[in-house]
């Protein structure tokens, strides 16, 4: 009987709509840029780091990503790691999405080419319409990348307030001065600007903000008095004084500047109820400090903000035990699967029964596609309702549930309960 039920759920799930938590897709068809050939446009979804892995140079990487160079001559290159990349989950989704999108089975020497065509014909078309609706069934994805004016009929921007939390250079400190419309003197100005762009952000329909500090700092917010976070921030002042002699030159913000501020941000996002989207675990790249990205590093913000809800990303990898701990033990921890059937296929297989048989069903968000390449997101979208699909059947087939509610947890998960916590609908 497993059989037929895969068969029963993968019915049920091909046309199922879906609420997208996370992308970096362009905010418009049109804002799209164009890349000299498919290893540009698709290897910058992941799969490039596992070349890296494999032992790609950073200069084979770059003459594999750049312009002017023969497509044979990058083939050639390429096949010598691909090899040992294919069946990562980043090589499945590539070469899931060149299947669903253009008919192509396998990326090979005999196929390159026609891939290549093919890749480069879709820039002349709306290839949001065709992936995201057409295919993927993606009625809104939310998508970090700060354009507050993405195309609606596809986007809502979730913010991201990195910047603020965690300045790296003087642009970023700059970036905060054009927010506020002046030059800031001041650890105040700083928490005004922190405030004018949730404003800012919110008025203009931001249903969420993003927090990606793990990439910058761990994630453990301690609480930090005004004092110590003003002399920090002091700290920085000087460097910006001297800011045009040493425009590339790290800003070093402090870790009690940035602790008040992250603490200023949930006390305002609380207070207008707006949900925060938080990166967790596996850091995207070679040589991070996954460490520092436990979920379980924000069980004092969980707490210290009890109406605020958490959207907790990345199934918390390689923390995802962890993560679904949080979310059994605080009312407003979510558990999201965005990037996870790619990131780890067996994981995000073994996270989703045991979160669906730990935890209640409307704290699990089913679908995040996180990728930069609009092609990509078919191939992750395939395996996300692949896993899905057998993931359900085995519980229909165990008796944990039948196949109508089933197929209600699927429209659950990957619908419903991101549309209702973004208030989409």
């Amino acid at each position: 009987m497993l059989r037929e039920h895969k068969e029963w759920m993968w019915e049920q799930l091909e046309n199922m709509p879906v609420i997208d938590t996370h992308e970096h897709l362009m905010g418009s068809n049109e804002k799209r840029e164009r890349y000299p050939d498919f290893f540009a446009e698709y290897l910058r979804d992941y799969l490039h780091y596992d070349l890296l892995l494999a032992g790609m140079s950073a200069g084979e990487l770059q003459f594999l990503m750049g312009e002017g160079h023969v497509l044979s001559e990058k083939w050639e290159l390429f096949e010598k790691y691909w090899r040992f990349c294919r069946h990562t989950g980043y090589g499945s989704m590539i070469e899931s999405s060149i299947r669903i999108l253009y008919g192509i089975d396998g990326i090979r020497k005999e196929t390159i080419g026609e891939i290549n065509a093919a890749v480069m014909k879709d820039y002349e078309t709306d290839l949001y319409e065709k992936v995201l609706r057409q295919i993927c069934h993606v009625e809104t994805a939310l998508t970090d990348n700060s354009d507050l004016e993405s195309d609606r009929r596809y986007f809502r921007c979730s913010y991201n307030l990195d910047y603020l939390i965690f300045p790296l250079d003087i642009s970023e400190f700059r970036r905060a001065e054009d927010e506020l419309g002046r030059t800031i003197s001041s650890f105040s100005q700083w928490l005004e600007a922190v405030d004018r762009t949730i404003e800012r952000a919110a008025t203009a329909g931001a249903p969420c903000f993003k927090v990606s500090a793990a990439y910058r700092r761990p994630l453990r917010f301690e609480r930090t008095d005004f004092s110590g976070a003003e002399k920090e921030f002091g700290e920085m002042l000087l460097f910006r004084k001297y800011s045009d002699w040493l425009p590339a030159k790290p800003l070093n913000a402090g870790m009690r500047f940035s602790n008040y501020v992250m603490h200023h941000i949930l006390a305002a996002l609380q207070e207008r109820d707006i949900p925060v989207q938080f990166h967790t675990g596996q850091l995207s790249g070679t040589f991070g400090t996954t460490a520092d990205s436990n979920p379980e590093y924000l069980a004092d913000l969980l707490r210290e903000y009890p109406s605020l809800k958490f959207d907790l990303f990345h199934m918390g990898y390689p923390y995802s035990k962890q993560l679904i701990s949080l979310c059994k033990t605080y009312p407003n921890a979510y558990f999201d699967f965005c990037w996870g059937y790619v990131l780890s296929p067996d994981t995000a297989e073994q996270a989703l029964k045991e979160g669906l048989t730990t935890i209640p069903l409307n704290k699990i968000f089913g679908f995040g596609g996180d990728q930069l390449s609009a092609g990509s997101l078919c191939g992750h979208m395939h395996m996300a309702k692949k896993t899905i699909t057998k993931v359900f059947a085995e519980l229909i087939e165990e008796e944990v549930m039948d196949r109508q509610e089933a197929k209600w947890a699927a429209k659950r998960i990957l619908y419903d309960n991101p549309g209702e916590l973004y208030r989409l609908f």
